[in-house]
């Protein structure tokens, strides 16, 4: 699985306050546990690509945008629907 090697926490943390989610909300809508969520935000670098993907598809926004990166070419708009999830998540599955 990639490394996050960007500032993911700080990013998430500033996207969090900015929508008014808590982390409890962002953990019950990504499955991803609190603590863990936590860990990221306090500096704990992500392992799997597959979170970040679930996080900006929950807070639609893009990868990029989420990892404070500069956006080349911007996605669609993302939602948070289930079902768009499930989709993303097994497209990346098959690659």
């Amino acid at each position: 699985m990639e490394q996050i090697e960007l500032n993911f926490g700080a990013s998430l943390k500033k996207v969090l306050e900015k929508k008014k989610i808590s982390l409890s909300e962002l953990s019950r809508g990504t499955q991803i546990p609190v603590s863990t969520l936590h860990s990221w935000i306090t500096g704990i670098k992500p392992k799997s690509f597959e979170h970040l993907v679930k996080i900006s598809l929950f807070l639609a926004i893009s990868c990029d945008e989420l990892l404070n990166k500069p956006i080349e070419k911007p996605c669609a708009n993302l939602t948070n629907s289930k079902e768009t999830m499930q989709f993303e998540i097994r497209v990346m599955q098959i690659k």
